[in-house]
């Protein structure tokens, strides 16, 4: 079995909302978001590459 990663983009240096990917939102912040709906995604834990 191969290991997949993945990377997630969080871009920080925008000019309206600097920071905004890692600033709390909803008593957490919209990376943790991210990589909680990756993590739900069954696929990518049990994917397997020939």
């Amino acid at each position: 079995m191969k290991t997949i990663s993945v990377l997630v983009n969080a871009r920080t240096k925008s000019t309206r909302m600097p920071r905004k990917l890692i600033l709390p939102f909803a008593g957490t912040t919209l990376v943790d978001i991210t990589l909680e709906k990756l993590d739900r995604m069954n696929f990518l834990r049990t994917a397997t590459l020939p």
